[in-house]
């Protein structure tokens, strides 16, 4: 009656057992995607101390281009007629490549769709440029459209890209050309990023430029062509008045300034309206004189002189001289501090940014003429994925310290927790294992949010398969008659962990093979 008893017992304590099992994995679960979810909406306020405290073995997997751009820059000062004649030039030697018989059959293209090209306002790069609508006589850019992937016939976009840069690298002296892929997700910037930043604007261009000459000479493979995104070679001409002669005319500086801004762009002289419409009338310059300087500086500046109360027509030209100069193409700013960009995509066939970036930072250490007043740091997509990378690690220690919390109260002890951290660690295994096998690139936001759903999993089967085998071992414990606190024998302790290893292995496969078939879509 006493073993009859104590086994009544002991069945209630594991049917509770269970059923708190139960109430606690579901609870468990539910709190680490609540968690997991929070740190993600937090994401963009978490702290990142520097660009090279990660290194990274590569970012987002190598996407193959909707979109291919040929962006063109020619010198500041280029005409938009100029740029117009060799933005023709540069489509025709583009289009001789998509339409190649590589990638036609007859007046078919399997890849290309359209194609537009574009010369001045909104012909900029976006990543250089900020998305500014601003006048841009010497850009130009050629936009190639692909066709969906399925009417493609195996044909490969970024092999076309790589060609169509090829013909165009070293045809045009002097012209900057760059062809680039639509950038897929957040905008991260390019791959190879470097920042100056500093006070002095000239020194910092100075400084890029020989820094671009440094890393050119290592020869470092993967980089596409290092570019500055600012120089100091706009034409610019500068208007000196004569202070002295202009206050003995009558005649102020804001004066001058003003009468030439008023030729050149305008000024509001009155509305016009048609039918309940108001157009504005601003009246400058005709086109055929309004960049000529003789025109512009034999022009009078009327005004009424306030001590006599007379009308006084002063040239401009009298008061005021100019020389032609050059300046900066502009000047960009970043956490209120002047900022200068060395950039550059990949060469076709290489999307292991990380890597490259090390090796650049690896060569840099070599690099003795950083001014010390000039701050160099490495952005871009690298600064993403440092980004990304802190925020996983941390999403994922925090849900493992919860999960260790929730298992300590659910088993009363710290031993079949640490069991459950444990597999969690040996999972890797299998991860790693199979990125290697594969050769596979670690891509940070994916296989990190799919470790993270792998430790979740792991800590499902794990809580079953030990909760199982206390089970097993309580019931081997009664029909031996032995106290709670007692050990089971060598024997039977391995008899039982096979038998739960082998009545929990089906569900676990199954639990494993059903998510991993919910994660393929």
């Amino acid at each position: 009656m006493k073993m009859s008893r104590r086994a009544k017992r002991m069945q209630r304590n594991h049917k509770r057992n269970a059923n708190k099992s139960g109430l606690n994995l579901t609870a468990l679960m539910d709190i680490f995607t609540i968690l997991v979810f929070f740190l993600m909406v937090n994401q963009s306020e978490v702290e990142v101390q520097s660009s090279d405290a990660i290194q990274l073995p590569a970012s987002l997997a190598d996407n193959k281009p909707n979109e291919i751009y040929a962006y063109i820059e020619y010198p500041q000062g280029t005409s938009i007629e100029k740029t117009n004649e060799l933005t023709k030039a540069i489509e025709k030697r583009v289009y001789a490549v998509a339409n190649s018989s590589k990638y036609t059959d007859g007046d078919h293209n399997y890849l290309v769709e359209s194609a537009v090209s574009q010369v001045g306002e909104g012909a900029g790069n976006p990543f250089t440029d900020g998305g500014s609508s601003a006048e841009m006589p010497h850009r130009g850019k050629v936009t190639v459209s692909m066709k969906e992937y399925k009417y493609r016939d195996g044909r490969d976009t970024e092999e076309l890209r790589g060609e169509i840069q090829e013909a165009l690298t070293g045809i045009y002296p002097g012209v900057g050309i760059s062809v680039e892929k639509e950038a897929n997700g957040p905008p991260a910037g390019y791959p190879i990023n470097i920042e100056l930043q500093g006070k002095d604007y000239t020194e910092l261009i100075n400084t890029a430029e020989d820094i671009r000459n440094f890393i050119n000479t290592k020869n470092i493979a993967g980089i596409e062509e290092l570019k500055i995104d600012v120089n100091k070679g706009k034409p610019s001409m500068q208007v000196v008045v004569d202070r002295e002669k202009a206050g003995e005319l009558g005649v102020s500086v804001g004066q001058v300034g003003q009468q030439l801004r008023r030729s050149l762009f305008g000024e509001k002289a009155g509305i016009y309206k048609v039918n309940g419409e108001d157009y504005d009338i601003n009246v400058r310059f005709n086109e055929d004189i309004r960049y000529n300087k003789s025109a512009l500086f034999n022009q009078n500046i009327i005004f009424r002189d306030q001590a006599s109360g007379q009308i006084k027509e002063v040239p401009v030209s009298a008061v005021a001289s100019q020389r032609n100069s050059s300046g900066f193409s502009s000047i960009k700013h970043k956490n209120k501090k002047r900022v200068v960009t060395l950039y550059s995509q990949l060469k076709p066939g290489f999307s292991d940014a990380g890597a490259i970036v090390a090796e650049i930072q690896k060569e840099m250490a070599d690099y003795k003429n950083l001014p010390d007043d000039v701050k160099l740091d490495f952005t871009g997509q690298i600064e993403e994925q440092n980004k990304q990378m802190v925020f996983l690690v941390g999403a994922f220690f925090g849900g493992l310290a919860l999960i260790m919390l929730i298992l300590i109260f659910q088993f009363g002890g710290i031993s079949k927790p640490l069991i459950i951290m444990i597999a969690i660690f040996l999972s890797f295994i299998g991860v790693f294992g199979g990125l290697m096998i594969t050769g596979w690139s670690f891509v940070i936001m994916m296989t990190m949010m799919g470790i993270i759903s792998l430790a979740g999993i792991v800590v499902n089967n794990g809580v079953v398969l030990l909760d199982y085998t206390q089970i097993l071992i309580d019931r081997r414990k009664v029909k031996l008659d032995l106290e709670d606190k007692d050990l089971l024998p060598m024997e039977d302790a391995t008899e039982v962990i096979i038998k739960s290893g082998k009545a929990r292995l089906r569900p676990v496969i199954l639990t494993a093979i059903t998510t991993v078939l919910g994660l393929i879509p």
